[in-house]
């Protein structure tokens, strides 16, 4: 007959207690590579591109 014997139980150890990461801000990193645009690039941007993006990204027809 084969007998197991069960392990002894060993308290585990605490984990090592690490500082609170700070969030990464999206909306604060969009802001500053935003910075990074040239403005002669910035004025080629379309400015009906919120509400007609549909159709400078997949050629959908023009909403307005």
């Amino acid at each position: 007959m084969v007998t197991t014997r069960k392990p002894a139980h060993r308290p585990k150890k605490a984990a090592p207690k690490r500082p609170a990461k700070k969030p990464f801000d999206h909306f604060a990193y969009a802001i500053e590579l935003s910075k990074r645009i040239p403005e002669e690039e910035l004025a080629k941007v379309p400015r009906d591109l919120a509400e007609n993006f549909d159709h400078y990204h997949d050629g959908a027809p023009k909403q307005r």
